[in-house]
């Protein structure tokens, strides 16, 4: 199996550090790359032997030699949720699993969802393969309830998934510079924009299941509300209102859509139930 690149996205929690070992595990795994999109990057966190990188007029990067994989820091220069995806052009994989750093994934599943977007066409399409899909309908967001009642997604988050290093370059491009002013000016959706970049190009969605814990879900970080499901329906308006309608349909790959597992078991408590059935009935579905 080829090497592939690990990103975390990090606000600097208690966990990163134990996540991190977790990655270090992991015999597939080329360089972890730490990145910090809305702030700095804590003077604790960069070890004594590491040295800096060059680095562009819009980021600042730190790489320890100390670690096996290599490990790098990483922090933009303008705060912002779209710098979660600008350090592509320290990785040397095709393939970066981009991670937030209150999950732990299991290394046999990173592999899995690896060997799926290889093997399963993504790679070659510029697609993504993750552990959280996401209906899309009608220029409504709606979680894993939305996914398990229906059988359809358009989108899996970058929470936990796989993509391509040339889509992260190319949404740092010029001409998706208004979508990121929408990342910027409502302060989440960044993987939704991701997403519609993925479908505006064709590339196909994958969805596999896993054996994830979820701990900002545990501290009541991640769960779901009204208003957040709200905003990000929002965010899906205004995108598609740039790029243009249409998301396309994920394939359910290491799951029977039948069966309709999930990613995590917190996606039951995470979802939007109330909102969901009540925008079915009003759709007539």
């Amino acid at each position: 199996m080829e090497k592939y690149t690990i990103m975390i996205n990090t606000k600097g929690t208690r966990e990163i550090k134990g996540i991190i070992d977790n990655y270090k595990k992991c015999k597939n795994v080329h360089k972890i790359i730490v990145t910090f999109p809305q702030g700095t990057i804590p003077p604790n966190y960069i070890p004594q032997n590491s040295i800096s990188i060059p680095s562009s007029s819009s980021s600042q990067s730190h790489i320890s030699t100390s670690n096996i994989p290599p490990l790098v820091y990483h922090v933009p220069v303008s705060p912002s949720l779209n710098g979660r995806f600008q350090a592509y052009n320290t990785s040397q994989t095709s393939g970066i699993f981009t991670v937030d750093d209150d999950l732990f994934v299991p290394c046999k599943d990173v592999n899995l969802a690896y060997d799926v977007w290889v093997n399963g066409g993504y790679k070659d399409t510029g697609g993504m393969v993750g552990f959280y899909p996401r209906l899309i309908k009608k220029g409504k967001y709606h979680g894993w309830v939305g996914v398990w009642w229906t059988g359809e997604f358009q989108a899996v988050l970058t929470k936990a998934s796989f993509v391509g290093r040339d889509r992260m370059r190319e949404y740092w491009g010029e001409e998706y510079k208004d979508v990121r002013d929408v990342v910027e000016r409502i302060g989440q959706c960044e993987d939704i924009a991701m997403g519609k970049l993925v479908a505006k190009g064709g590339g196909g969605v994958g969805y596999v299941g896993g054996g994830i814990t979820d701990y900002g879900l545990l501290k009541g970080v991640s769960v779901g509300t009204k208003n957040h499901h709200k905003v990000r329906g929002g965010c899906v308006k205004e995108i598609d209102e740039i790029i243009g309608e249409g998301w396309g349909e994920g394939k359910w790959e290491t799951v029977w859509w039948g069966w309709r597992r999930p990613g995590g078991w917190g996606e039951w408590i995470s979802g939007d139930l109330g909102e969901f059935f009540k925008w079915r009935w009003m759709e007539g579905g």
